[in-house]
């Protein structure tokens, strides 16, 4: 071991080594110091001495093996030591290697969130937009009834951030092939959001029931001056259907949310595609690029998310298909 300019370089000797010497140097070369992430995979290499493991290849008995909680080991340290070891595996993956990637990572904050996101019931969500399509014009808001039943729906059915979905202009719905455009997202990058047919239908009815609308400043949801939406003036409207429909709010900062409609998408995207028995480990990069993740440990808590919610769906993988998220 040597230090150089404040980076520790560990030799590795396990059928791993090469993964493990590449994975350091990538994740230096993007400007992390990952030090100590060196040192606990120096640890699980000599972990990995005590198995019989082929060319190239991270097994699952190996990373569950190493998964286990030990004796006095503390939430964080656990979480942290798994949490490495799995984008070992991610990185092996996306180049081509064959890589067990655990599907719940330990620990009780998931994926840092401060809080446990609300995943809708359908028929939380039922009666939710019942109160949004029974909605009036409210004063001078003479489309109000027409915009919020179909921004509340592009947010569930997207998995949009409210921000993005505020900031749309008419340019960046492509009603011919059913495709948003967005724009300058939270990482400054632009994205494409493929829709569904049913949702690309009813923004094409709701243009042609707004075309007499203002929009000096083409925004596709646009206020009645005109104007891009406030967040404030979305969120003061969701908590009158959250009363409307009966779903208790907890006060500020305590939920449910808007954001939370985005939470649900996800979760119900990877329910339905484990339940349906689908490649989760190649599906999974697609729901991160769709939400506009900067990578996928951005989406990496909705696994955890998932299984707290539908603790069947492990047990229905184990029993059907082996893996919640099976090897590559």
């Amino acid at each position: 071991m040597k230090k150089v300019e404040n980076q520790l370089d560990y030799e590795y000797c396990g059928a791993l080594k090469n993964h493990c010497r590449d994975f350091v140097k990538m994740k230096r070369a993007v400007g992390y110091k990952y030090n100590s992430e060196a040192a606990e995979l120096k640890r699980f290499d000599a972990f990995s001495l005590a198995f019989s493991i082929p060319r190239d290849t991270l097994p699952k008995d190996v990373v569950l093996a190493w998964s286990q909680k030990r004796p006095y080991e503390s939430d964080k340290t656990h979480k942290s030591r798994v949490h490495v070891v799995n984008m070992l595996a991610c990185f092996m993956v996306k180049n081509g290697y064959e890589a067990y990637i655990h599907p719940f990572l330990p620990g009780k904050n998931l994926g840092g969130f401060k809080f446990k996101p609300h995943i809708y019931s359908d028929d939380e969500l039922a009666r939710f937009f019942a109160a949004a399509d029974n909605m009036s014009e409210a004063g001078r808001s003479r489309f109000r009834h027409l915009t919020m039943p179909l921004l509340f729906r592009m947010l569930l059915c997207c998995g949009m951030r409210l921000s993005e979905a505020l900031k749309l202009k008419l340019d960046d719905v492509d009603l011919e092939n059913g495709v948003l455009t967005i724009r300058q997202t939270k990482f400054s990058k632009d994205r494409y959001v493929p829709m569904a047919d049913e949702m690309t239908a009813l923004c094409a009815g709701y243009l042609v029931e707004t075309k007499d609308a203002y929009r000096p400043n083409n925004y596709f949801f646009s206020t009645p001056k005109g104007d891009r939406y406030d967040v404030s003036s979305i969120e003061s409207i969701f908590r009158e259907l959250l009363f409307s429909a009966g779903i208790s709010h907890g006060g500020r900062n305590a939920g449910p949310r808007i954001h939370d409609l985005r939470h649900t998408f996800a979760v119900n995207c990877l329910k339905k595609w484990v339940l349906s028995g689908e490649n989760v480990t190649a599906a999974f990069p697609s729901l991160s690029a769709y939400l506009g993740h900067a990578d996928m440990r951005g989406s990496e808590f909705y696994l955890r998310l998932t299984a707290d919610l539908y603790p069947h769906i492990t047990e229905k993988c184990e029993k059907h298909f082996g893996d919640v998220i099976p090897t590559v």
